[in-house]
């Protein structure tokens, strides 16, 4: 069986997505991909980012997906 990693926040631009932003767009892939096949990331790499915004980033992902089943 395989797992769909999902890129749940762009790193090309400085706009910090919500947890809301971030856990809409979880609930959308949930409804067609089975929660414990999903492996929740960014869309690539976080070096382009400072490191402030890469965190809060990182961040509201962890709690968007801590918050659903």
């Amino acid at each position: 069986m395989f797992q769909l990693i999902v890129g749940t926040f762009a790193v090309a631009n400085s706009r910090v997505e919500t947890v809301e932003d971030i856990r809409t767009r979880l609930r959308e892939i949930l409804t067609v991909f089975p929660a414990e096949r999903l492996v929740v990331a960014p869309d690539c790499g976080l070096g382009h980012l400072p490191v402030h915004l890469a965190k809060q980033k990182l961040h509201n992902m962890k709690v968007a997906a801590d918050s659903l089943p």
